[in-house]
């Protein structure tokens, strides 16, 4: 720990620059109010911050389960994890120890974002100093790693953004081992992993690999350990990483299939070194062939890209002297397998659709069952890139100060540094200090009669989306506030089989008339048109805000005013997509596919559409698929297990069918990616989007005039039912 104490007490000066450094720099992009750990609405208010609040809120409240990250009362009954739901491990446990102590709204995530800021800082000083001894040349060069553009654009999401620890990582590789210091090696890099392990998944494999490869230097290339102690080193490390990962809780829950289908979209464009994506005040983003390809977002910055051109310019100009030549060499070989790891990682990042701009030049086709079960585990390969993306502001820093005079160096490092803040765009476009949490649960009765139950069952359940957006988080709040369980809630990784096997067991409870006495049940004016018959007879239900809350009617009534059920007029109706479409067949229907729409297809509904000429049988999982009915026949139909699908008719084309000429009124356009293929869908008439898109069979129904009359989602992948509005509200699309 010499080169720490080294910083801390030998140079104060250093340490204190470092430290002010790294606070200012968070403090000027996410403001002081993130430091009061009372302030919970700006983590409340953002889709990603809640996620992290809500998972540490229930991990907090509840006993201590094994393995230790368990959250039973968070998705339940199903439960998830600490790490599932992102909330940084390493913090989570010890403030669990003294939960007691704390205030009942507590959050370390807004400390957390000012401590990596600032450890930023301290580990590439720390980095700089294996390349360099002057202080003054180290401390500006660790300047360009503070204002990282990649941190920068990463910090909304907490544990993930710790990138501190991949400098550290890189830090402790390019520090020599000594012959005898193997115990000393060990454990910085037990450290070193183990901290990682606790803070990301991503950033665990990451490092682990960087520390793979630095015993494999050690071993292979300096001859300072054997064979033998290589092998005991990288197999601690692994098991060290297993078994934490097994203690958060990220092997309690079965194959966790819910974030598959992104690897090869969620990558690294070749441009991303240059592509600010709207970052810089003087550079406009350039295209991407995905847009969530922004998991590959690299971009160095104008000051770096200059600190670029001469260091380049200057390895050239070098290779023409045998010595330089000899001695690049020699450093190559000195570090071939950190050269190799970051191939690997950039080949990686880039996945199996390599492209530039929005142009896909290269796409290798993967067996499903590998992608599945290995690849689509790290989907936003993008991210893979980071360590390479530090190793190359490094390599390039460390080149400039060894070829370079100091009275050259630091005039051009400063310099570089003041284009690469003034041309980054570093005002908070979120405005984190500022975020008000949205409660739709403003009725002062939910706290009364929350309190009655163990559970909180929104309808449907693990939606996130109920009567407003995002109230998932409000009934979260509500449970996790009075400790109780909440069948909802936003987590990194689930099982899809589970959360259907929960709906269906707790929708047949509904059907049956056996509702769980101990259960809350909220509805909305939709989801209650589906239980509704059953609900008159074995539901007491009250109107709270803009939802029904109902428990079993064998308990006494917990609130003056209870909802006359039998009196109730349903906005919305409860019906097959097989009825749906004999209701609509003289009618033009355009369906389009999202997502997976193939899994619960009934019979019925295979044999309707067959019987007018459709494939429909032949729909594989996540596959795209684009449809058109009219006249009680099929005039359209086509589907793609590799590609998105498009149609397009303009204003006066025709089409023949057996009853007919249809000659469209409107321009019509119909496109439809599966999972794997883009995950989108959307249908236009004459240029305007018409409804919204869910997983499932989205169906949009015309009158011969092109009219809208109907449209709605249905969830196939579940089932073939669906909800679908009895007026006509449901079509404004937002």
């Amino acid at each position: 720990m010499s080169k720490f104490k080294a910083i801390l007490f030998k140079y104060p000066i250093i340490t204190g620059v470092l430290v002010v450094a790294g606070f200012m720099v968070a403090s000027y992009h996410f403001g002081l109010e993130i430091l009061n750990p009372k302030n919970i609405s700006w983590l409340m208010a953002d889709i990603d911050g809640a996620q992290y609040y809500l998972g540490w809120l229930f991990f907090r409240n509840e006993p201590w389960a094994f393995p230790l990250g368990l959250i039973q009362g968070y998705f339940a009954p199903i439960g998830t994890s600490i790490g599932l739901t992102d909330s940084v491990p390493l913090l989570a446990f010890p403030f669990k120890l003294i939960s007691g102590i704390l205030p009942s709204d507590f959050q370390y995530f807004g400390i957390w974002i000012y401590v990596s800021y600032i450890l930023q800082a301290v580990f590439a000083y720390l980095l700089m100093g294996t390349v360099c001894e002057n202080r003054s040349i180290r401390l500006i060069s660790a300047l360009f790693f503070v204002i990282s553009p990649v941190m920068i654009f990463r910090m909304k999401h907490v544990a993930l953004a710790s990138h501190w620890i991949i400098l550290a990582a890189l830090w402790r590789y390019f520090v020599s081992i000594d012959r005898d210091g193997f115990k000393k090696y060990s454990i910085y890099w037990i450290l070193i992993v183990g901290i990682a392990g606790m803070l990301h998944t991503y950033l665990g494999t990451m490092v682990l690999l960087i520390a793979i490869a630095s015993v494999t230097k050690e071993w292979l290339i300096t001859k300072r350990l054997s064979i033998k102690k290589a092998s005991i080193a990288v197999i601690g490390l692994i098991f060290i990483l297993l078994l934490e990962w097994w203690l958060i809780g990220f092997f309690s829950f079965g194959l966790l299939d819910s974030g598959l289908g992104g690897f090869g979209f969620y990558s690294l464009n070749l441009n991303a070194l240059f592509n600010s994506l709207g970052t810089s005040r003087w550079f406009s983003g350039l295209e991407l062939s995905d847009a969530r390809q922004y998991e590959g977002y690299a971009y160095l910055g104008l000051g770096m890209l200059l600190i670029g051109v001469v260091a380049v310019g200057l390895f050239f100009g070098s290779l023409t002297k045998n010595e330089d030549r000899k001695e690049s060499l020699n450093i190559l070989w000195s570090h071939l397998p950190l050269l190799l790891l970051s191939l690997g990682l950039f080949l990686f990042a880039l996945s199996n659709r390599i492209s530039w701009g929005d142009n896909l030049i290269v796409v290798i086709n993967l067996h499903t069952g590998f992608q599945v079960r290995v690849l689509d585990q790290l989907r936003a390969s993008g991210r893979f890139f980071w360590p390479v993306y530090y190793l190359l502001i490094f390599v390039l820093l460390a080149f400039l100060i060894r070829k370079l005079p100091g009275k050259v160096i630091v005039p051009l490092l400063v310099v570089c540094l003041l284009v690469q803040v003034v041309e980054l765009k570093t005002q908070r476009p979120e405005n984190y200090d500022q975020q008000e949490y949205q409660n739709y649960l403003s009725d002062p009765d939910w706290e009364k009669i929350v309190q009655h139950f163990e559970m909180i069952i929104p309808m449907p359940p693990y939606e996130w989306s109920l009567a407003n957006e995002q109230d998932y988080k409000n009934f979260s709040y509500l449970a996790a506030s009075h400790n109780k369980q909440v069948a909802t809630g936003y987590v990194a990784r689930y099982s899809n089989d589970s959360v259907k096997e929960q709906r269906i067991r707790i929708g047949n409870e509904l059907r049956v008339g056996e509702p769980d006495p101990n259960a809350l049940y909220v509805f909305t004016d939709k989801s209650i048109a589906m239980y509704l018959s059953n609900l008159k007879e074995f539901l007491r239900c009250h109107r709270l805000n803009d939802y029904f809350a109902c428990y079993s009617n064998e308990l006494d009534p917990i609130l003056k005013l209870v909802v006359d059920l039998n009196k109730y007029q349903p906005m919305f109706e409860y019906i097959t997509l097989v009825d749906y479409l004999r209701r609509y067949q003289n009618d033009l229907v355009l369906i389009v596919a999202m997502d997976e729409a193939s899994q619960s297809l009934t019979s019925e509904l295979k044999d309707y559409l067959s019987a007018r000429g459709s494939r429909i049988r032949e729909l594989g999982f996540r596959d795209s698929y684009a449809a058109v009915l009219y006249q009680d026949h099929l005039i359209y139909e086509e589907m793609s297990n590799h590609s998105a699908v498009e149609k397009q008719w303009l204003n006066g084309d025709q089409v023949e069918y057996p009853g007919g000429i249809l000659e469209f009124r409107e321009d019509i356009n119909l496109f439809s990616a599966g999972r794997n293929l883009g995950n989108r869908a959307l249908i236009q008439i004459d240029g305007k989007l018409i409804g919204d898109y869910g997983r499932g069979m989205n169906v949009i129904v015309l009158t011969e005039l092109f009219n809208a009359i109907s449209c709605e989602t249905f969830d196939t992948y579940t089932g073939d039912q669906g909800l679908i509005c009895i007026d006509a509200s449901c079509l404004e699309n937002d």
